[in-house]
């Protein structure tokens, strides 16, 4: 096996698949489970309160959160390499693994330059971040590119929210153990510098097996293109694409807003305003996301197989506005409120996430131009780049600005939140112009959507989720218990017999009743039988599920006889 391993170091295919596919999957999983610690460790308190421990000013923070989108420009330089050597493999694997150890560096910054050099300090600290966040960004494409050409459509959804799962425990309990480290190391000789150097050195140390752990797959080269393009054609071939610039002007508007207008002093606010400490802070930048991304990403998988990305990004983005407008009013008495709103964010990003991660592997895959996911990369992070400079200048003219209404006293920050947020709402309408012709329509979505929750509400409305002692009571004309043919129930009641029939459970006066509905009827099953499609419920919730299944379907033909009618009476 480890022969088989590592001869895979220097091996080429053209494709995997089979058990082969599924044990390379298997790695690259257990791969982001390291990654995900490094980017749970880095990605919480510890970089903006190493720069406030530093010294910094409020325009620092706006090249903080700039950093990681300049990442993002030499990624054209990299595109145009693979389109000539067709090599992705080992580019992805040196520059991908550097970009995590320069954080070895930044974490020698407070024990290496003296105290009272905070010039240097602070330009050693966002110059060696530059560099990191450009080498990751080099490996961007090679990697986007690969996983691409080897995962099947057909299972990216469900796959890709797998993956996520799996690293979103890991970046809990990296963020959790981050965090708690800090603040203790603030009580010792570290101090909460010294802390930070040491979540760094160990983060970097996990992000690098991560990347270690892809020599182990083999290169699927890039089919070299026999006609050489030009630099001014691998800009004009993905821009000539229409679907590709209106998902551009999507991204990039989202970035500008979100990373910038609302998360470059989003760590301040939780500091300065609200009052965490810094473990409380990671819980709430990092753990309770991850919470909603994990409660969330395995229905935003199968919503994105069944339905597409366009209607996913429109109806996350509308539901994302409220989230930066909350924090306007959370003040350090009602600070256990702000554990929970980005439970609610995770949720509903990971949707968001999710249609921008499926977009770009289907464009970088199939064959088509390399340059198609580094010129995303380049006009998405530019709006990340734009957005935290103005932030960081807008913060900076805003220092000491303040409103009172009423009892409430609201800051710079929270200036910038509702801007942000207003801007957050514009993605809507550039979200429904987003050209894909395989996705579902959003009104139909919203359709399924809103009968499944119309549902929901009836079922929790009129059924507890265990009724043990109420006899079971069957709507309709009884019959002898041992028949299994059609009983005629009333369209209106046919939901309230399910509900009812779902209350008894085994303590109940009778047996389980499952319920077949078509042409209003309603059948009785024995227990091990499904209520459609051979589908075998093994508990309460899935009898639930499949409720709202066909309520959906009902909801929709319904809909569908309506507009047939008012087309004949038209």
């Amino acid at each position: 096996m480890s022969v088989c391993a590592w001869d895979n170091c220097f091996r080429t295919t053209k494709e995997v698949h089979g058990a082969e596919l599924k044990r390379y999957l298997r790695l690259v999983t257990i791969a982001w489970g390291f990654g995900a610690m490094f980017f749970g460790a880095t990605g919480g308190t510890a970089l903006p309160e190493l720069s406030k421990q530093l010294g910094a000013p409020q325009w620092f923070f706006g090249l903080l959160g700039a950093a990681p989108f300049l990442g993002l420009v030499p990624q054209l330089p990299v595109s145009w390499l693979i389109e000539r050597t067709g090599k992705r493999k080992w580019l992805f694997i040196t520059t991908c693994t550097s970009h995590r150890l320069l954080f070895l560096l930044i974490a020698l910054i407070p024990f290496v330059v003296p105290a009272d050099w905070q010039t240097v300090r602070l330009g050693a600290l966002i110059t060696t971040l530059i560099g990191s966040w450009i080498l990751g960004g080099v490996a961007g494409p090679t990697w986007n590119g690969w996983m691409g050409d080897m995962i099947p459509p057909r299972i990216r959804g469900r796959y890709w929210a797998f993956r996520r799962r799996v690293g979103l425990i890991t970046t809990m309990g990296a963020a959790l153990i981050a965090g708690r480290f800090i603040d203790y190391a603030d009580s010792t000789q570290l101090g909460t510098q010294g802390g930070i150097a040491v979540v760094f050195a160990v983060a970097a140390i996990f992000g690098s097996i991560d990347v270690l752990l892809f020599m182990f797959i083999p290169e699927i080269p890039k089919k070299i293109s026999k006609v050489r393009m030009s630099w001014s054609q691998l800009i004009r071939e993905p821009l000539k694409d229409r679907a590709f610039r209106q998902l551009m002007t999507y991204w990039f508007l989202l970035n500008f807003a979100n990373a910038g207008l609302i998360g470059t002093f989003f760590q301040r606010n939780l500091r300065e305003i609200v009052e965490m400490k810094n473990s409380w802070v990671n819980f709430v930048l990092v753990v309770s996301p991850c919470i909603g991304w994990y409660i969330a990403v395995k229905w935003w998988g199968r919503a994105r197989d069944r339905w597409g990305n366009k209607p996913i990004l429109v109806i996350a983005s509308a539901a994302v506005v409220v989230n930066p407008l909350i924090w306007c009013f959370i003040r350090p008495e009602w600070s256990w409120i702000g554990l929970l709103i980005p439970i609610y964010g995770g949720f509903v990003w990971a949707g968001i996430d999710m249609a921008l991660c499926n977009a770009m592997l289907g464009i970088s895959g199939g064959g088509k131009v390399s340059s198609y996911p580094a010129l995303a990369a380049i006009i998405s992070g530019l709006g990340g780049i734009l957005g935290p400079l103005a932030a960081g200048v807008l913060g900076q003219s805003l220092t000491g600005w303040h409103i009172q209404i009423g009892s409430l006293i609201f800051s710079s920050y929270h200036l910038l939140f509702v801007i942000g947020a207003s801007l957050q709402a514009l993605t809507v309408p550039l979200a429904l112009r987003i050209e894909e012709p395989e996705a579902h329509s959003t009104r139909e979505v919203l359709r399924v959507l809103y009968g499944n929750a119309t549902a929901m509400s009836r079922i929790l409305t009129y059924v507890p989720r265990r009724v043990a002692s109420l006899p079971l009571v069957i709507i309709g004309r009884p019959r002898a218990a041992n028949s299994t043919g059609p009983i005629d129930v009333p369209e209106t009641d046919l939901l309230n017999a399910a509900a009812v029939a779902l209350a008894a459970g085994p303590g109940g006066n009778g047996r389980h009743v499952h319920w077949h509905h078509s042409n209003s009827q309603a059948y009785a099953a024995q227990p091990n039988r499904g209520i459609y499609s051979s589908v075998h419920p093994g508990s309460y919730n899935d009898y639930i599920q499949q409720l709202i299944d066909m309520a959906g379907r009902e909801l929709a033909e319904h809909a569908r006889k309506q507009e047939a009618t008012v087309g004949k009476g038209t």
